[in-house]
């Protein structure tokens, strides 16, 4: 998933990529998603620099404030988002800065929800979960003898695919 798209990034020539994410209040997602963010800037021997990395809570306007500041402090090529809310959230940012989505900033989302990432101008390069591989999941564990096993001690990892759609480029320059 993050790692996907995080190296279609890198494939670009992106080296200035900044996070937006969201405060880990029940789950693991948002740690899982921050740390494959990590790794992949790690593993390209890139650097995270102070203020690349903003977590906010749930509320959509919190996520615009907080793109605001990623985008003005940090001055990212492209921002790999926790949601494809978040994405919406960095768009609206970016236009209200005078900034093009992919020509002066990249955004990737994740969930590849169908009433934000196809329907943004342009349309969000996301990453999609497997819904109906985690529903078959849960109904055959469900179903299994071992069914009084408890499932929750041990994360589960299903292949996310990349949904490339517009709002990726070559950074400028």
């Amino acid at each position: 998933g993050i790692l996907d798209v995080m190296q279609l990034l890198l494939d670009r020539g992106h080296t200035r990529i900044a996070y937006l994410g969201e405060q880990d209040r029940e789950g693991a997602a948002a740690t899982l998603r921050r740390d494959a963010y990590r790794e992949a800037m790690y593993a390209a021997s890139l650097r995270i620099d102070k203020g690349w990395e903003i977590e906010c809570d749930g509320q959509y306007k919190d996520a615009v404030s907080a793109a605001h500041t990623l985008i003005e402090s940090a001055e990212p090529t492209a921002i790999c988002c926790y949601n494809d809310l978040r994405a919406h959230a960095v768009y609206r940012a970016a236009r209200q800065l005078g900034l093009n989505i992919p020509e002066d900033l990249s955004v990737v989302g994740f969930d590849n929800q169908e009433l934000i990432a196809p329907l943004l101008m342009p349309p969000l390069t996301t990453v999609a979960l497997p819904h109906s591989a985690m529903a078959q999941w849960a109904v055959s564990a469900l179903l299994d003898e071992k069914a009084d096993s408890d499932y929750s001690h041990y994360p589960l990892r299903f292949r996310c695919p990349v949904v490339e759609r517009d709002s990726v480029a070559e950074p400028k320059g």
